[in-house]
């Protein structure tokens, strides 16, 4: 955050009505990938892949731990992601 403090600031500014959802959070990631034809670059694209598919599965489905307990949703990710 002390990097990109404007990407953050909707999530905090008063008045501010943000949907945190699973096209929010992909929307929000701006990764800084390998280079292009490497193995890395695979690697870390199937790493988006699967954040991606977890986070419209958590939305559509509501992914529940172990102990039945917490539901893992976009806003609870991001929450556990920013801290």
């Amino acid at each position: 955050m002390s990097q990109y403090p404007d990407i953050c600031q909707p999530l905090f500014v008063s008045g501010e009505d943000v949907k945190v959802n699973a096209e929010f959070v992909m929307a929000s990631i701006l990764p800084q990938l390998s280079d292009k034809g490497t193995t890395r670059h695979q690697v870390e694209l199937e790493m988006m892949n699967f954040i991606q598919d977890f986070l419209y599965g958590a939305e559509d489905h509501g992914h529940v731990d172990k102990d039945g307990l917490h539901p893992i949703t976009p806003a609870t990710l991001l929450q556990w992601i920013t801290g």
